[in-house]
């Protein structure tokens, strides 16, 4: 197994970098040369706009990599702006198709007098119930992951995802009552809203968890 990180060049992808430095995880940068195989794994990292992530990923001919290894069985987790390019679109950037390989688009979070945007600090994540039940070891050591912990947000817009057997976790908007997409699995396709990599040693452990129990 290989572990390849898209290197963004409008963002920096620094956190990410150290992140897996520390947790002893050797990656590569994907670019157009590579051909990935089934049990190779992708993140998708970035900060930044709709737009800027899927017209990088369309110039360096990355889109149809990410779209085949992930049809293929490929593993890929999305962070922040990743997860968001995994959707079909994005309010950000109307007519901008995203990699469309989970059902759903992005939306601007609510601004009100109690919640702002943008949506930034530490929270605790709502687990969905759905996951505790699963018979599937790795769902329910992610559950555990997850469970009483706080991950660092930062981030305007949220995904809003076709089916809700594919969140595993929300978190509430600036404590109000409206739930935000935090995490979702598709199959072989995981997303973190939050910045796992900016999250401490809850967060390196939720992506060791991820790189080296999924298959």
């Amino acid at each position: 197994m290989t572990l390849y990180v898209v290197p963004f060049d409008f963002c920096n992808i620094g956190s990410i970098r150290s992140c897996l430095d520390r947790c002893s995880i050797p990656y590569k940068y994907l670019s157009n040369s590579c051909t990935l195989n089934k049990d190779d794994k992708v993140i998708l990292p970035g900060v930044g706009t709709f737009a800027q992530g899927m017209n990088y990923l369309r110039s360096k001919n990355l889109d149809q990599i990410l779209i085949n290894h992930s049809l293929s069985g490929g593993f890929l987790l999305g962070i922040c702006l990743g997860m968001q390019l995994l959707f079909e679109s994005s309010e950000e950037d109307p007519g901008i198709p995203g990699l469309s390989l989970v059902s759903g688009s992005v939306k601007k979070l609510p601004s009100d007098q109690i919640s702002h945007i943008p949506h930034i600090g530490w929270s605790a994540l709502d687990t969905n119930p759905m996951f505790h039940s699963s018979d599937q070891p790795l769902f329910a050591n992610l559950i555990r992951e997850l469970q009483d912990k706080d991950y660092y947000f930062v981030h305007s817009y949220s995904c809003c995802t076709n089916s809700r057997e594919n969140v595993v976790a929300t978190v509430l908007h600036d404590g109000n009552s409206t739930n935000i997409t935090a995490m979702i699995c598709f199959k072989n396709i995981y997303g973190c809203q939050f910045h796992p990599e900016k999250s401490g040693p809850a967060g390196h452990s939720l992506i060791l968890s991820l790189l080296l129990k999924t298959s």
